[in-house]
């Protein structure tokens, strides 16, 4: 069931979010492989990474909260002081994470009952009380805890739960999240009871537990009621089915609540299902719990003089400033830049006249005006007399690569009202060779200086005829305007899934994005990884053995050669260019990580990387 609220709610920024429910989240992680005295296992440090990895890139666990005990650090005391740390740290609003993988083992006590250890690196079978963690910490450390919510995770199979089995509030409960939020909670998972083994596979790579327990957190499939949120109790429902699927029922999850608090440890798998139409914002019922977007809306009208400030990325103005030249000296540089030798092949750089520079400069103002109508970009292309003298003097051109100390760029950034972007055009129409027999053609060269928030440049270039030459250079700046959409970058790799850590939170399943490889001449390794991959798409298309590929080479091989001068020359330079680019689709959103798989491979060759940068694809 949908519901339409007038646009006057905003549309972002009214879903329930983990900022929302906490005000931190703080971790502790250990994994145990290779006991001292008691036999091994496989894959509990595996598990361990998987979790804390987990945590800090789908549900905004700080790095500097986690804390990862892996083998020989994970002694009794370390163990000790790592739950004392993290429990005692996490305050009235935060939340607690407690995650063990490795072996666990039950006490028959005197007087009948019995009771659970988790075991740590050095810990003897026969001395569980002085070298092993008694559940009855567990319990203590969790009532000594400031923390809202508290959650123990334990890949081990061990009985004496000193627990409850209470059950939690119904997803039916009138104002459910706005309870189960609010109220604390103390809960604990193991993956079996007394008697019951870890099932560790080789074709699993983890436990049957940590398996499931990602697919769980990771792919959404414990949102049993798809409400958009994870609950603890919905978490242990999922593990108790699959995993004891998993294991041929060798081993039962077991679930249970320390305290009779009602409260549940939230994980957000989705954020944002709104929907913004032309009149109306569509929310999904489902996921947003009114009484919360009631108070939220409350909130935001009683800030700022009970003024509502909306904080929709796309409120911000963002303002362009785009210049079209024509000069001599600009033209006698292209012809004797190495970079372009290849491309204008001996040809020359005739300038343009006035009366034709001053209708394209019109013509695509009057476009870009109309491309951009009611959005928040300001496109400023000047066509004045003053305006155009005073640009003959400040031009930027290829020579100009790098270099952020530019007084031409100073100069345009304080004339113009101090623009986010200045785009220079350099056009000039090719004559000689091969080109006389056909219709004129022209060459272009933009560079672009991003003034705010901080400078940088890069350029590109193109070959266009007479009849194309305008719509191509406004489909060329229409283009470098939307790569300003960014939203994100690859923070992930796993097999063929790929993470992106977003910045634009309105990214919804099913969308198909745009990657590019981010070739960073400044620090790192940029010179040496863009010959690689210009070696290999080179050697991709001769391999094909098709002669319609013989300019797809030949670009690669300019490529290449730019490349070379850029990694000599340039001050500094971070470039993403074609033909590395990629297509991304989305297959689900949790928190601020996309989960996408790559699509649309037609260009094999093109790695994908962690810091590629993610944009709307259009």
């Amino acid at each position: 069931m949908y519901k339409l609220l007038p646009i006057l709610l905003f549309a972002y920024g009214l879903a329930l979010t983990t900022d929302d429910i906490y005000d931190n989240s703080y971790a502790l992680i250990i994994g145990i492989d290779k006991y001292e005295n008691v036999s091994n296992l496989d894959y509990a440090v595996k598990d361990a990474n998987s979790i804390a990895s987990l945590l800090q890139d789908n549900f905004n666990f700080p790095s500097k909260n986690v804390t990862v005990l892996l083998n020989e650090e994970a002694t009794f005391t370390n163990i000790r002081n790592g739950l004392s740390k993290v429990s005692s740290s996490a305050k009235a609003n935060d939340r607690v994470l407690i995650y063990f993988a490795g072996h666990g083992m039950t006490d028959d006590l005197p007087d009948g009952g019995e009771m659970g250890y988790l075991l740590p690196i050095e810990a003897k079978r026969d001395e569980l009380f002085t070298t092993s963690i008694p559940m009855d910490d567990l319990k203590r450390i969790s009532s000594m805890s400031k923390s809202k919510h508290m959650l123990f995770l334990i890949d081990a199979c061990y009985g004496g739960l000193a627990a409850t089995g209470a059950r939690g509030l119904s997803s039916t409960t009138p104002n459910y999240i706005d309870k189960i939020t609010k109220d604390k909670s103390r809960q604990i998972i193991t993956a079996g009871g007394r008697g019951e083994q870890v099932i560790e596979k080789s074709e699993w790579g983890h436990s049957a537990f940590t398996l499931n327990l990602i697919r769980a957190l990771e792919d959404g499939k414990a949102d049993l009621n798809d409400d958009g949120y994870i609950t603890a109790e919905e978490l242990g429902l999922f593990l108790k089915e699959k995993v004891s699927i998993d294991s041929g029922n060798q081993q039962t999850p077991v679930s249970r609540r320390f305290t009779s608090q009602e409260g549940e440890f939230v994980f957000i798998s989705k954020i944002d299902e709104i929907m913004k139409t032309d009149d109306t914002v569509v929310i999904n019922q489902s996921i947003i719990d009114y009484d919360i977007l009631a108070k939220k809306i409350a909130k935001q009208l009683n800030t700022n003089n009970n003024s509502m400030e909306l904080k929709n990325v796309d409120t911000e103005i963002i303002n362009y400033f785009v210049h079209i030249s024509s000069l001599t000296k600009t033209a006698e540089i292209y012809e004797k830049s190495k970079i372009y030798i290849s491309f204008i092949k001996g040809r020359k750089l005739e300038i343009l006249n006035h009366a034709f520079l001053d209708s394209i400069r019109k013509n695509l103002r009057i476009q870009l005006m109309s491309e951009y109508f009611e959005s928040n970009k300001e496109i400023n292309i000047p066509t004045s007399i003053q305006d155009i003298n005073f640009l003959k003097n400040n031009n930027i051109n290829i020579n100009d690569f790098g270099n952020n100390k530019l007084v031409a760029l100073d100069s345009i950034y304080d004339r113009f009202d101090y623009p986010n972007e200045i785009i220079t055009i350099n056009l000039f129409r090719l004559v000689g060779s091969e080109s006389m027999a056909e219709k004129d053609k022209y060459f272009n060269s933009m560079v672009i200086n991003c003034a705010l928030p901080k400078k940088g440049c890069w350029a590109d270039y193109g070959e266009t005829d007479f009849i194309d030459v305008e719509n191509q250079l406004f489909t060329d700046i229409r283009n470098q305007i939307s790569k300003n959409k960014d939203i994100g970058t690859v923070s992930s790799i796993t097999e063929d899934i790929i993470s992106v850590k977003l910045k634009n939170l309105k990214i919804k399943k099913q969308m198909i994005l745009s990657a590019e490889t981010v070739f960073n001449f400044t620090y790192g390794n940029g010179a040496e990884i863009a010959k690689i991959d210009c070696k290999d798409g080179i050697d991709y298309y001769e391999g094909l053995g098709n002669d319609k590929n013989d300019l797809l080479i030949e670009e690669l091989q300019n490529k290449c050669k730019a490349f070379n001068r850029l990694s000599i020359y340039a001050e500094t330079a971070i470039i993403s260019t074609a033909p590395f680019n990629y297509k991304l689709q989305v297959i689900e959103v949790i928190d601020s990580v996309a989960i996408t798989k790559r699509v649309n491979i037609t260009k094999p060759f093109v790695k994908v990387r962690i810091g590629d940068k993610v944009k709307i694809d259009y």
